[in-house]
Protein backbone atom coordinates (compact mmCIF):
# COMPACT_ATOMS: atom_id res chain seq x y z
CA UNK A 1 0.00 0.00 0.00
CA UNK A 2 1.18 3.68 -0.80
CA UNK A 3 1.82 5.80 2.07
CA UNK A 4 -0.34 8.14 0.26
CA UNK A 5 -3.08 5.69 0.09
CA UNK A 6 -4.81 4.74 3.39
CA UNK A 7 -7.90 2.05 3.94
CA UNK A 8 -7.45 0.97 -0.10
CA UNK A 9 -10.47 -1.29 -1.37
CA UNK A 10 -10.87 -2.57 -4.66
CA UNK A 11 -14.39 -3.18 -6.83
CA UNK A 12 -15.17 -4.20 -10.26
CA UNK A 13 -12.62 -6.53 -10.54
CA UNK A 14 -9.88 -4.36 -9.69
CA UNK A 15 -10.99 -1.58 -11.72
CA UNK A 16 -11.88 0.48 -9.02
CA UNK A 17 -9.35 1.45 -6.24
CA UNK A 18 -10.75 3.49 -3.53
CA UNK A 19 -8.38 5.16 -0.74
CA UNK A 20 -8.19 7.70 1.21
CA UNK A 21 -5.19 10.33 1.76
CA UNK A 22 -3.36 12.71 4.04
CA UNK A 23 -3.08 15.95 3.34
CA UNK A 24 0.32 16.51 2.20
CA UNK A 25 1.43 19.77 4.81
CA UNK A 26 -0.55 18.06 8.09
CA UNK A 27 -0.68 14.50 7.11
CA UNK A 28 -4.31 14.67 8.55
CA UNK A 29 -6.25 11.84 7.07
CA UNK A 30 -9.04 13.63 4.17
CA UNK A 31 -12.62 12.80 4.60
CA UNK A 32 -13.02 12.23 1.16
CA UNK A 33 -12.66 8.82 -0.62
CA UNK A 34 -10.65 9.36 -3.88
CA UNK A 35 -10.26 6.74 -6.66
CA UNK A 36 -7.86 5.25 -9.35
CA UNK A 37 -9.73 3.99 -12.28
CA UNK A 38 -8.09 1.28 -14.48
CA UNK A 39 -9.96 0.80 -17.90
CA UNK A 40 -8.19 -1.77 -20.01
CA UNK A 41 -4.53 -2.64 -20.58
CA UNK A 42 -2.90 -0.05 -22.39
CA UNK A 43 -4.70 2.92 -20.56
CA UNK A 44 -2.73 4.46 -17.94
CA UNK A 45 -4.67 4.54 -14.37
CA UNK A 46 -6.09 7.57 -13.35
CA UNK A 47 -6.94 9.20 -10.22
CA UNK A 48 -9.74 10.74 -9.41
CA UNK A 49 -11.55 12.62 -6.24
CA UNK A 50 -15.29 10.66 -5.10
CA UNK A 51 -16.65 13.62 -3.47
CA UNK A 52 -17.86 11.98 -0.55
CA UNK A 53 -17.25 11.02 2.59
CA UNK A 54 -19.11 8.27 2.45
CA UNK A 55 -17.88 5.00 1.31
CA UNK A 56 -21.32 3.59 -0.73
CA UNK A 57 -21.85 6.81 -2.41
CA UNK A 58 -18.06 7.22 -3.24
CA UNK A 59 -18.36 4.05 -4.72
CA UNK A 60 -21.63 4.14 -6.75
CA UNK A 61 -19.95 7.92 -8.04
CA UNK A 62 -16.26 5.92 -9.16
CA UNK A 63 -18.74 3.57 -10.92
CA UNK A 64 -21.06 6.24 -12.82
CA UNK A 65 -17.22 7.95 -14.00
CA UNK A 66 -16.08 4.29 -14.79
CA UNK A 67 -18.75 3.67 -17.11
CA UNK A 68 -18.91 6.94 -18.25
CA UNK A 69 -15.04 6.66 -19.43
CA UNK A 70 -15.76 3.10 -20.98
CA UNK A 71 -18.50 4.20 -23.27
CA UNK A 72 -15.85 7.62 -24.57
CA UNK A 73 -13.22 5.13 -25.02
CA UNK A 74 -15.85 2.54 -27.15
CA UNK A 75 -16.45 5.70 -29.54
CA UNK A 76 -12.50 5.61 -30.07
CA UNK A 77 -12.45 9.33 -27.83
CA UNK A 78 -10.31 9.63 -24.87
CA UNK A 79 -11.93 8.62 -21.68
CA UNK A 80 -10.09 11.94 -20.48
CA UNK A 81 -12.12 15.07 -19.95
CA UNK A 82 -10.42 18.16 -21.06
CA UNK A 83 -11.50 21.63 -21.08
CA UNK A 84 -11.06 23.70 -23.99
CA UNK A 85 -8.39 25.99 -22.41
CA UNK A 86 -6.23 23.15 -21.31
CA UNK A 87 -6.40 21.98 -25.30
CA UNK A 88 -5.50 25.33 -26.31
CA UNK A 89 -2.77 24.75 -23.99
CA UNK A 90 -1.84 21.83 -25.65
CA UNK A 91 -2.48 23.26 -29.14
CA UNK A 92 0.13 26.28 -28.29
CA UNK A 93 3.14 23.52 -27.50
CA UNK A 94 2.48 21.81 -30.73
CA UNK A 95 3.24 25.26 -32.47
CA UNK A 96 6.13 26.03 -30.61
CA UNK A 97 7.61 22.53 -31.28
CA UNK A 98 6.68 23.23 -35.15
CA UNK A 99 8.60 26.84 -34.48
CA UNK A 100 11.85 25.25 -33.40
CA UNK A 101 11.55 22.26 -36.32
CA UNK A 102 10.84 25.74 -38.46
CA UNK A 103 7.99 24.88 -39.91
CA UNK A 104 6.03 27.51 -38.57
CA UNK A 105 6.61 31.04 -38.03
CA UNK A 106 7.35 32.85 -34.73
CA UNK A 107 4.87 35.49 -35.59
CA UNK A 108 2.13 33.03 -36.89
CA UNK A 109 2.47 31.46 -32.65
CA UNK A 110 2.73 35.20 -31.70
CA UNK A 111 -0.34 35.52 -33.43
CA UNK A 112 -2.12 32.44 -32.49
CA UNK A 113 -1.30 32.71 -28.51
CA UNK A 114 -2.87 37.05 -28.54
CA UNK A 115 -6.36 34.87 -30.12
CA UNK A 116 -6.28 32.39 -28.05
CA UNK A 117 -5.51 34.84 -24.47
CA UNK A 118 -7.17 37.51 -25.59
CA UNK A 119 -10.64 36.28 -27.54
CA UNK A 120 -11.35 32.64 -27.35
CA UNK A 121 -10.37 31.67 -23.69
CA UNK A 122 -12.43 34.78 -22.20
CA UNK A 123 -15.43 33.02 -23.96
CA UNK A 124 -14.70 29.07 -24.33
CA UNK A 125 -12.37 28.87 -20.93
CA UNK A 126 -13.26 26.20 -18.99
CA UNK A 127 -15.87 24.65 -20.96
CA UNK A 128 -15.79 20.94 -21.86
CA UNK A 129 -14.21 20.64 -25.30
CA UNK A 130 -16.92 17.91 -26.04
CA UNK A 131 -19.69 20.21 -25.29
CA UNK A 132 -18.52 22.68 -28.01
CA UNK A 133 -21.24 22.24 -30.40
CA UNK A 134 -23.02 24.21 -33.51
CA UNK A 135 -25.12 25.99 -30.78
CA UNK A 136 -22.41 27.30 -28.57
CA UNK A 137 -20.49 28.17 -31.86
CA UNK A 138 -23.45 30.43 -32.57
CA UNK A 139 -23.51 32.08 -29.26
CA UNK A 140 -19.97 32.77 -29.31
CA UNK A 141 -20.64 34.27 -33.35
CA UNK A 142 -23.06 36.49 -31.59
CA UNK A 143 -20.24 37.38 -28.81
CA UNK A 144 -17.60 38.03 -31.64
CA UNK A 145 -19.52 40.44 -33.75
CA UNK A 146 -20.40 42.23 -30.62
CA UNK A 147 -16.99 42.86 -29.75
CA UNK A 148 -15.32 45.93 -29.37
CA UNK A 149 -11.46 46.88 -29.81
CA UNK A 150 -10.18 47.36 -26.49
CA UNK A 151 -7.87 50.01 -27.79
CA UNK A 152 -10.64 52.07 -29.94
CA UNK A 153 -13.73 51.22 -28.94
CA UNK A 154 -14.67 50.27 -32.65
CA UNK A 155 -16.60 46.88 -33.76
CA UNK A 156 -14.25 44.37 -34.74
CA UNK A 157 -14.09 43.68 -38.60
CA UNK A 158 -15.18 40.61 -40.34
CA UNK A 159 -11.98 40.08 -41.85
CA UNK A 160 -10.26 40.39 -38.08
CA UNK A 161 -13.29 37.85 -36.82
CA UNK A 162 -12.32 35.49 -39.86
CA UNK A 163 -9.01 35.23 -38.97
CA UNK A 164 -9.83 34.79 -35.53
CA UNK A 165 -12.50 31.83 -36.17
CA UNK A 166 -9.14 29.79 -37.77
CA UNK A 167 -7.56 29.60 -34.67
CA UNK A 168 -10.82 28.74 -33.59
CA UNK A 169 -11.06 26.08 -36.08
CA UNK A 170 -7.54 24.86 -35.98
CA UNK A 171 -7.72 24.07 -31.87
CA UNK A 172 -11.32 21.85 -32.34
CA UNK A 173 -9.59 20.08 -35.65
CA UNK A 174 -6.69 19.64 -32.94
CA UNK A 175 -8.96 17.98 -30.50
CA UNK A 176 -10.74 15.90 -33.15
CA UNK A 177 -7.06 14.45 -33.93
CA UNK A 178 -5.84 13.90 -30.08
CA UNK A 179 -9.60 11.83 -29.69
CA UNK A 180 -11.36 14.07 -27.50
CA UNK A 181 -14.02 14.74 -30.01
CA UNK A 182 -15.95 12.55 -32.67
CA UNK A 183 -16.52 15.43 -35.09
CA UNK A 184 -16.00 19.09 -35.18
CA UNK A 185 -18.66 21.95 -35.30
CA UNK A 186 -18.92 24.12 -38.44
CA UNK A 187 -17.62 27.67 -38.04
CA UNK A 188 -19.33 29.98 -40.62
CA UNK A 189 -17.18 32.72 -42.48
CA UNK A 190 -18.38 36.31 -42.03
CA UNK A 191 -18.96 38.17 -45.62
CA UNK A 192 -15.63 40.29 -46.17
CA UNK A 193 -16.66 44.47 -46.88
CA UNK A 194 -14.21 45.54 -49.15
CA UNK A 195 -14.28 49.34 -48.82
CA UNK A 196 -12.39 51.67 -51.39
CA UNK A 197 -9.36 53.27 -49.24
CA UNK A 198 -9.70 57.07 -48.78
CA UNK A 199 -6.67 59.46 -49.91
CA UNK A 200 -5.74 62.83 -50.34
CA UNK A 201 -5.51 64.66 -53.26
CA UNK A 202 -2.24 65.85 -54.95
CA UNK A 203 -3.19 69.45 -54.09
CA UNK A 204 -4.16 68.56 -50.28
CA UNK A 205 -1.26 66.01 -50.14
CA UNK A 206 0.92 69.02 -51.01
CA UNK A 207 -0.68 71.35 -48.31
CA UNK A 208 -0.41 68.82 -45.86
CA UNK A 209 3.34 68.51 -46.66
CA UNK A 210 3.44 72.09 -46.47
CA UNK A 211 2.33 72.96 -43.13
CA UNK A 212 4.30 70.10 -41.89
CA UNK A 213 7.24 72.08 -42.61
CA UNK A 214 5.31 75.26 -41.20
CA UNK A 215 4.34 73.58 -38.00
CA UNK A 216 8.23 72.68 -37.69
CA UNK A 217 9.25 75.84 -36.69
CA UNK A 218 5.99 77.10 -35.69
CA UNK A 219 7.18 77.46 -31.69
CA UNK A 220 8.27 79.76 -29.47
CA UNK A 221 11.44 81.51 -29.93
CA UNK A 222 14.56 83.26 -27.89
CA UNK A 223 15.47 87.02 -27.96
CA UNK A 224 18.01 85.45 -30.68
CA UNK A 225 15.29 83.69 -32.82
CA UNK A 226 16.29 80.07 -31.91
CA UNK A 227 13.37 77.96 -30.77
CA UNK A 228 12.93 77.07 -27.14
CA UNK A 229 11.47 73.76 -27.00
CA UNK A 230 13.79 71.89 -29.04
CA UNK A 231 12.47 68.54 -27.50
CA UNK A 232 9.26 69.18 -29.13
CA UNK A 233 10.88 70.68 -32.25
CA UNK A 234 12.64 67.19 -32.71
CA UNK A 235 9.62 65.54 -32.71
CA UNK A 236 7.72 67.51 -35.07
CA UNK A 237 10.47 67.35 -37.26
CA UNK A 238 10.54 63.36 -37.10
CA UNK A 239 6.62 63.16 -37.47
CA UNK A 240 7.13 65.08 -40.98
CA UNK A 241 9.55 62.54 -42.04
CA UNK A 242 7.55 59.64 -40.77
CA UNK A 243 4.66 60.88 -42.76
CA UNK A 244 6.80 61.08 -45.88
CA UNK A 245 8.68 57.57 -45.58
CA UNK A 246 4.80 56.16 -45.16
CA UNK A 247 3.64 57.93 -48.32
CA UNK A 248 6.46 57.19 -50.51
CA UNK A 249 7.09 53.31 -49.26
CA UNK A 250 3.54 51.92 -48.46
CA UNK A 251 4.91 50.67 -45.31
CA UNK A 252 2.62 50.14 -42.45
CA UNK A 253 2.90 52.29 -39.38
CA UNK A 254 4.09 49.03 -37.37
CA UNK A 255 6.84 48.16 -39.97
CA UNK A 256 8.12 52.10 -40.29
CA UNK A 257 9.30 52.24 -36.56
CA UNK A 258 11.36 49.43 -36.65
CA UNK A 259 12.69 50.20 -39.95
CA UNK A 260 17.13 50.82 -38.96
CA UNK A 261 19.28 52.08 -41.44
CA UNK A 262 20.63 49.30 -42.70
CA UNK A 263 17.14 47.88 -44.05
CA UNK A 264 17.53 51.14 -47.10
CA UNK A 265 19.38 50.26 -49.71
CA UNK A 266 19.25 51.84 -53.18
CA UNK A 267 19.42 50.08 -56.92
CA UNK A 268 18.89 51.58 -60.37
CA UNK A 269 16.88 49.54 -63.38
CA UNK A 270 18.16 49.03 -66.96
CA UNK A 271 17.38 52.86 -67.96
CA UNK A 272 19.21 53.90 -64.77
CA UNK A 273 16.49 55.20 -62.89
CA UNK A 274 17.37 54.94 -59.14
CA UNK A 275 15.05 53.28 -56.22
CA UNK A 276 15.23 52.89 -52.60
CA UNK A 277 14.44 49.21 -51.50
CA UNK A 278 13.34 48.57 -48.44
CA UNK A 279 14.24 45.34 -46.17
CA UNK A 280 10.78 44.39 -43.99
CA UNK A 281 12.49 42.28 -41.88
CA UNK A 282 9.00 41.42 -40.12
CA UNK A 283 11.48 40.44 -36.71
CA UNK A 284 9.80 42.76 -34.02
CA UNK A 285 6.15 43.25 -33.17
CA UNK A 286 4.35 45.99 -35.34
CA UNK A 287 6.30 44.84 -38.10
CA UNK A 288 4.82 40.63 -38.90
CA UNK A 289 1.75 40.99 -40.41
CA UNK A 290 2.79 39.89 -43.94
CA UNK A 291 6.13 38.49 -43.21
CA UNK A 292 9.10 39.76 -44.74
CA UNK A 293 9.32 41.47 -47.84
CA UNK A 294 11.08 44.29 -50.27
CA UNK A 295 9.20 47.45 -50.45
CA UNK A 296 10.33 50.08 -53.25
CA UNK A 297 10.51 53.63 -52.06
CA UNK A 298 10.94 57.17 -54.17
CA UNK A 299 14.83 57.11 -54.06
CA UNK A 300 15.30 60.91 -53.69
CA UNK A 301 12.81 61.59 -51.03
CA UNK A 302 13.68 58.50 -49.00
CA UNK A 303 17.38 59.70 -49.13
CA UNK A 304 16.68 63.27 -48.01
CA UNK A 305 14.56 61.48 -45.21
CA UNK A 306 17.74 59.37 -43.66
CA UNK A 307 20.17 62.64 -44.09
CA UNK A 308 17.65 64.58 -41.76
CA UNK A 309 17.10 61.56 -39.21
CA UNK A 310 20.94 61.57 -39.10
CA UNK A 311 21.76 64.56 -38.22
CA UNK A 312 18.94 65.53 -36.03
CA UNK A 313 18.99 62.06 -33.33
CA UNK A 314 22.39 61.60 -33.12
CA UNK A 315 21.91 58.19 -33.64
CA UNK A 316 23.17 56.93 -37.57
CA UNK A 317 24.70 53.75 -37.18
CA UNK A 318 23.45 50.58 -39.39
CA UNK A 319 21.37 49.12 -36.40
CA UNK A 320 19.98 52.31 -35.12
CA UNK A 321 16.16 52.62 -35.94
CA UNK A 322 15.55 55.66 -38.69
CA UNK A 323 13.02 57.17 -36.18
CA UNK A 324 14.79 57.48 -32.61
CA UNK A 325 14.14 58.66 -29.59
CA UNK A 326 16.77 61.70 -29.39
CA UNK A 327 20.29 61.61 -27.60
CA UNK A 328 19.01 64.29 -25.76
CA UNK A 329 15.79 62.18 -24.55
CA UNK A 330 14.79 61.67 -20.82
CA UNK A 331 14.93 59.01 -19.42
CA UNK A 332 18.18 58.00 -20.94
CA UNK A 333 17.15 55.00 -20.92
CA UNK A 334 14.46 55.85 -24.13
CA UNK A 335 17.56 57.37 -25.91
CA UNK A 336 17.94 55.48 -29.25
CA UNK A 337 14.98 53.62 -29.21
CA UNK A 338 12.12 53.26 -31.66
CA UNK A 339 9.15 56.01 -31.71
CA UNK A 340 6.72 53.40 -30.83
CA UNK A 341 3.50 55.95 -32.30
CA UNK A 342 3.27 59.06 -33.62
CA UNK A 343 -0.69 59.31 -33.18
CA UNK A 344 -1.36 62.05 -30.56
CA UNK A 345 0.97 64.74 -32.37
CA UNK A 346 -0.34 63.10 -35.94
CA UNK A 347 -3.75 63.86 -34.63
CA UNK A 348 -3.06 67.49 -33.05
CA UNK A 349 -1.58 68.23 -36.96
CA UNK A 350 -4.07 67.37 -38.60
CA UNK A 351 -6.27 69.42 -36.57
CA UNK A 352 -4.10 72.61 -36.78
CA UNK A 353 -3.94 71.97 -40.72
CA UNK A 354 -7.54 71.63 -40.71
CA UNK A 355 -7.57 75.46 -39.54
CA UNK A 356 -4.64 76.39 -41.25
CA UNK A 357 -5.40 76.14 -44.61
CA UNK A 358 -9.36 76.16 -44.61
CA UNK A 359 -10.01 75.25 -48.30
CA UNK A 360 -7.96 72.00 -48.50
CA UNK A 361 -7.46 70.91 -44.74
CA UNK A 362 -9.80 68.47 -43.20
CA UNK A 363 -9.58 65.46 -40.78
CA UNK A 364 -11.70 63.51 -42.03
CA UNK A 365 -12.44 61.73 -45.88
CA UNK A 366 -15.65 60.66 -47.59
CA UNK A 367 -16.94 60.47 -43.25
CA UNK A 368 -13.51 58.67 -42.07
CA UNK A 369 -11.13 60.46 -39.92
CA UNK A 370 -7.46 60.94 -41.19
CA UNK A 371 -5.08 58.26 -39.34
CA UNK A 372 -1.37 57.48 -40.05
CA UNK A 373 -2.45 54.43 -41.67
CA UNK A 374 -3.98 56.28 -44.30
CA UNK A 375 -0.21 57.47 -46.08
CA UNK A 376 -0.15 53.17 -47.07
CA UNK A 377 -3.27 53.94 -49.11
CA UNK A 378 -1.65 57.55 -49.85
CA UNK A 379 1.45 55.72 -51.36
CA UNK A 380 -0.67 53.20 -53.31
CA UNK A 381 -2.99 55.77 -54.78
CA UNK A 382 -0.13 58.19 -56.06
CA UNK A 383 1.44 54.96 -57.54
CA UNK A 384 -2.05 53.67 -59.66
CA UNK A 385 -3.30 57.46 -60.36
CA UNK A 386 0.07 59.22 -61.16
CA UNK A 387 2.72 56.62 -62.49
CA UNK A 388 0.84 54.64 -63.26
CA UNK A 389 2.04 51.63 -61.97
CA UNK A 390 1.13 47.40 -62.52
CA UNK A 391 -1.07 46.77 -59.95
CA UNK A 392 0.54 43.15 -60.05
CA UNK A 393 3.75 44.69 -58.80
CA UNK A 394 2.46 47.41 -56.30
CA UNK A 395 0.47 44.66 -54.54
CA UNK A 396 3.93 42.76 -54.09
CA UNK A 397 5.55 45.88 -52.70
CA UNK A 398 2.50 46.28 -50.33
CA UNK A 399 2.60 42.75 -48.98
CA UNK A 400 -1.56 42.10 -50.91
CA UNK A 401 -2.79 40.07 -52.94
CA UNK A 402 -3.63 41.22 -55.93
CA UNK A 403 -7.50 40.79 -55.54
CA UNK A 404 -7.11 42.57 -52.84
CA UNK A 405 -5.29 45.56 -53.99
CA UNK A 406 -8.01 45.62 -57.00
CA UNK A 407 -10.68 45.80 -54.33
CA UNK A 408 -8.82 48.51 -52.01
CA UNK A 409 -7.47 50.64 -55.09
CA UNK A 410 -9.51 49.98 -58.65
CA UNK A 411 -10.88 53.60 -57.72
CA UNK A 412 -7.61 55.21 -57.99
CA UNK A 413 -7.18 54.63 -61.69
CA UNK A 414 -11.13 53.32 -62.82
CA UNK A 415 -10.13 53.81 -66.50
CA UNK A 416 -7.92 50.71 -66.41
CA UNK A 417 -10.40 48.19 -64.74
CA UNK A 418 -13.23 49.81 -66.99
CA UNK A 419 -11.26 49.51 -70.18
CA UNK A 420 -10.39 45.80 -69.21
CA UNK A 421 -14.13 45.05 -68.51
CA UNK A 422 -15.11 46.82 -72.05
CA UNK A 423 -12.62 44.66 -74.17
CA UNK A 424 -14.34 41.39 -72.41
CA UNK A 425 -17.68 43.42 -73.63
CA UNK A 426 -16.46 43.99 -76.99
CA UNK A 427 -15.05 40.87 -77.71
CA UNK A 428 -16.74 38.77 -80.50
CA UNK A 429 -17.84 35.32 -79.86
Amino acid sequence: MSKSQIDQRTAEGGKLTLFRKPHPKTGVVLNNWYCTIKLERGQPRTRISCQSSDYETALSFARKEMFRRQSLLEQGLSPVIKSFKHIASDFLVKMRTEVIKGSQSKANIDYYERVINNTLIPFFGNKNIQSINSLLIDEYDNYRINKRSPITGNVVKNTTLNRESVVLRKILQFSKDRGFVVSTPKIKTLKEVMSNRPALSKEAWESFNKFLRIWCNDLPKDDDNNIRDTLTNYYREALRDYVQFLCYTGLRCGECSVIKYKDVSYQADQNNNKYAVINVRAEEIGARKTGSRKAIGLDKYIETIIKRRKKASGFNGDNDYIFAHPIERIPSRLQGTRIKSFKKSFNNAVYEWSKYDTKLGTTEINGERITLGMWRHQYAHFRLSLAKVDIYHLAISLGHSVSVCEKYYSHSRPEQFGGELGRLIDTNP
